[in-house]
């Protein structure tokens, strides 16, 4: 990783965004087709373990500790302007459709990203712009935590190490092995795992910024490897449900398979910016209106189109898995494309003073 400037956009973290949001639409192209046949079982767990930690590495990685009042515009502007956004048109989409609109518009306020179990019972699930929540409630619970950790007077390093280590313990209390009990409102869960995340970026950004030389090996094709051997080893007996916060199998080994995932998808990111870096990271730049779209192709055309036709066909889950993946790839590129002609789209994901300024 390169040392990072703060005015020049880092072309390389918009590639690693643009991977992981791929990873994400291959996911939920999964519906349906789950590979569950045992020996490769593995795949699924591989994506879902993978495909949402870095968006949180990457978010420790750039964080600065503004003022609580910029901090919560920004929140604001940034994650819980497009939630609402995204979520009124389920809504909308939902009356039209003559869908349960009572329970889509309880399950957008509640946050209800699956099929949880609810304090409020079974909700409609709002789908994919859950992580828009999840975001908003890591990144505010790690601000808090790195302030107080500021008060310590300690040397950097030493504050990091405690940040880190504080959101760990986080994790492991908050980490759920099963559906049950109930999921929390706003995805509260999920998002104090995320600051666990958050942390290692905040690590790792002092550590390339301030130690470039002892850890340098990182960057290596020897290293990546390594990490996508133990991504994969680990993979085969545990499975991260980071919208349910649930992990099946061993904690400590699913996190530091999500760890290794997060060096693999990096270096992968580097690699890839040097070469074809212009599409890439342009998916990344626009990761956040892409989330939205894909959540309306996921819950209103995939469901009720894409799955339905293809399983007419009678593909195996190999086949039918990669074909659902092309075709909801495509529609939210598409969906992404139209809506940003609107000036009123383009202000929401991409103003970063609306509807607040900062100043």
């Amino acid at each position: 990783m390169q040392k990072t400037q703060r005015k020049k956009r880092i072309t390389y973290i918009d590639v690693a965004r643009g991977i992981a949001l791929l990873l994400v639409i291959v996911t939920h192209a999964g519906i349906g087709w789950w590979v569950n046949d045992g020996y490769a079982q593995w795949i699924t767990n591989f994506i879902m373990i993978g495909n949402l930690p870095i968006f949180f590495f990457l978010s420790g990685f750039l964080f600065h500790d503004y003022s609580w009042k910029k901090r919560i515009i920004n929140t604001l502007n940034n994650l819980i302007v497009p939630y609402i956004f995204g979520s009124l048109m389920i809504v909308a989409l939902a009356w039209l459709l003559n869908w349960p609109v009572k329970s889509t518009l309880a399950g957008a306020i509640y946050g209800n990203g699956g099929h949880d179990l609810t304090l409020l019972g079974d909700l409609a699930p709002i789908g994919a712009i859950w992580f828009f929540l999840a975001m908003a409630i890591s990144v505010l619970t790690f601000s808090l935590l790195v302030k107080l950790v500021n008060f310590t007077r300690l040397p950097e390093f030493s504050r990091r190490i405690i940040v880190l280590l504080t959101s760990l313990l986080i994790f492991f209390i908050i980490v759920r092995h099963e559906f049950v009990p109930y999921l929390w409102p706003f995805d509260i869960q999920s998002g104090l795992l995320g600051s666990t995340f958050l942390a290692l970026g905040y690590l790792f950004k002092y550590l390339f910024d301030e130690r470039t030389r002892q850890f340098h090996f990182i960057q290596t094709p020897y290293f990546a490897l390594l990490c996508l051997a133990v991504w994969v080893y680990i993979s085969k007996t545990n499975i991260f449900y980071f919208v349910s916060a649930v992990i099946n199998g061993n904690a400590w080994q699913t996190l530091l398979a999500a760890f290794a995932s997060i060096i693999v998808i990096l270096d992968l990111a580097i690699w890839l910016d040097k070469k074809i870096h212009g599409w890439m990271a342009w998916i990344g730049r626009n990761s956040g209106m892409l989330m939205v779209t894909h959540d309306w192709v996921l819950i209103f055309l995939q469901v009720q189109l894409v799955n339905r036709y293809l399983y007419i066909l009678h593909l195996n889950n190999y086949l039918g898995w990669t074909l659902a993946a092309l075709i909801i790839a495509f529609l939210t590129f598409i969906t992404a494309f139209l809506i940003n002609r609107s000036h009123f789209v383009q202000t929401i994901f991409f103003q970063r003073n609306w509807p607040l300024k900062v100043q």
